[in-house]
């Protein structure tokens, strides 16, 4: 009878560190807000990311990314850090038209990517699927275009805690499998 209690005790105890091992923080999105009109930066900080290339603000919380060929990155401030990409909302300043691709550098080596295409003179946002949700880099080049006018304009950059498959450390699994043991014996203790 007194056994069952601190049993049941751990057997909750290991229920919460395992919940609390999965849990995440929460979603990040880099709007741009004080980056005022004029400012030509090469890079931005903002809530732990970086977006770094050449930036130019347009002064209504969207970054004009200039010239083609040009690299924008944005990565987390710690280094080799992994997120989520969600989304990032996407426009042309001018009657253009053309194709890029979003590219993810994924925590353990290899690269995902996502091509963007059918961009307008309204912002439309770009949703990113599960291959982006363990990265430490996300980068896009634009350019060039039908017309000539190779610029994007692009703002609100969704970010989020990585989801990556997690390895229990072995001191949560010997934890998990006392409570098991626990309830077993709980179990067969009640039957008697």
């Amino acid at each position: 009878m007194t056994l069952r209690k601190p049993l049941s005790a751990a057997a909750i105890a290991s229920a919460c560190l395992v919940i609390a091992s999965v849990a995440h923080a929460g979603v990040v999105t880099l709007n741009y807000d004080s980056l005022s009109y004029g400012m030509y930066p090469s890079s931005y900080d903002q809530d732990g990311f970086r977006t770094s290339g050449p930036l130019f603000g347009w002064g209504d919380g969207t970054v004009l990314a200039p010239y083609a060929g040009q690299q924008i990155t944005v990565s987390s401030l710690t280094p080799g850090e992994a997120f989520a990409l969600t989304s990032i909302d996407f426009r042309l300043p001018y009657d253009s038209s053309f194709t890029f691709t979003v590219f993810g550098d994924l925590v353990g080596g290899g690269t995902v990517s996502q091509v963007i295409s059918g961009l307008t003179g309204s912002m439309t946002t770009y949703t990113f699927g599960s291959d982006f949700s363990n990265v430490y880099g996300v980068r896009f080049t634009q350019g060039p275009s039908t017309s000539g006018f190779d610029d994007v304009f692009f703002d609100n950059v969704v970010l989020g805690d990585a989801i990556a498959a997690t390895v229990p450390e072995p001191a949560t699994l010997v934890l998990l499998a006392a409570a098991l043991g626990g309830a077993v014996l709980t179990r067969r203790g009640k039957r008697v």
